[in-house]
């Protein structure tokens, strides 16, 4: 079972107009705040990296409530559509616009799982406010963070990854 361990604050309001990376939105800032459940010694340490990696739940996709509509129309999912949602997808930033990859080769948040990771910039981490400020985020104001990891370089950094052109 998965649960949100904070409370946020984002700089954007709404799901319409989200930068496609966060990393877009340099002036943005995101105050995450752990809930009173969560004890400020978790975030010991966290101050000593300049990023981290934030998991969360896309909570304003429209595609929540999909599983239930398409059970209720009949619809099982097979094909090109699982519970409604595509596998293929025209990629915003493709060279080709009528090129379509499959969805786990894009980074739509349309997904099987409504589940998101943005890397974002550590700005402050206040462990008497039990907050950690960030820039960088490209979450919706209430988003559900389901964790905090650090960026560690040497682990996260490949140079010789490679992507799509």
């Amino acid at each position: 079972m998965l649960r949100s361990l904070v409370g946020s604050e984002m700089c954007i309001r709404d799901r319409c107009g989200t930068p496609r990376q966060g990393m877009l939105l340099h002036a943005g800032r995101a105050s995450i705040d752990l809930l009173p459940s969560v004890s400020p010694a978790a975030l010991d340490g966290l101050e000593e990296y300049t990023h981290c990696w934030v998991v969360w739940v896309f909570h304003k996709n429209n595609n929540a409530q999909r599983p239930a509509q398409i059970r209720d129309r009949g619809k099982n999912g097979h094909g090109d559509r699982w519970l409604g949602i595509p596998a293929k997808i025209s990629p915003p930033c493709h060279p080709d616009p009528k090129r379509k990859v499959g969805m786990f080769a894009c980074r739509t948040p349309h997904r099987y799982n409504p589940i998101g990771l943005s890397l974002g910039k550590i700005v402050a981490v206040d462990r008497g406010k039990k907050q950690v400020l960030l820039s960088g985020l490209d979450l919706v104001e209430g988003t559900p963070v389901l964790d905090i990891k650090p960026y560690v370089r040497h682990f996260d950094a490949q140079p010789e990854a490679g992507c799509a052109s």
